[in-house]
């Protein structure tokens, strides 16, 4: 009898600690399997614009200065007016990342002007 008796605990106990057991392992391998997830992104329409022009390049680039704000949020510290840092290098990085991936001479030497006018504006 005592051996019915300590199989009817044993038996429930396993089952939990293969049931944990198992979780635990599906909880470790789920990150594995997700994948890191897609950046936000946005489309910017570029073949309206002659880039041979500088008025070509200069709207692009405004385009792509849109849809970095709208890919980057909130611009503002709740309660203020003041821009957070992580907002302006999150939008410093996706218009650096989109004119590079864009690969146009005329586009690369208007950001970097952009980039330089706006440094010196912050500095």
């Amino acid at each position: 009898m005592t051996r019915s008796i300590a199989r009817l605990f044993i038996a429930p106990a396993f089952a939990l600690a293969l049931g944990g057991l198992l979780l635990v392992t599906s909880l470790f391998a789920l990150p594995a399997h997700a994948g890191t997830p897609a950046a936000p992104a946005l489309q910017v329409k570029i073949g309206d614009l002659d880039l041979t022009r500088p008025e070509g390049v200069e709207v692009l680039y405004r385009r792509l200065q849109f849809a970095a704000h709208q890919v980057c949020g909130a611009s503002t510290v709740t309660g203020t007016r003041i821009s957070s840092r992580e907002w302006q290098s999150c939008v410093d990085a996706a218009v650096g990342n989109a004119v590079q991936q864009l690969n146009r001479p005329a586009l690369s030497a208007f950001h970097r002007s952009q980039t330089r006018r706006t440094e010196t504006e912050r500095g």
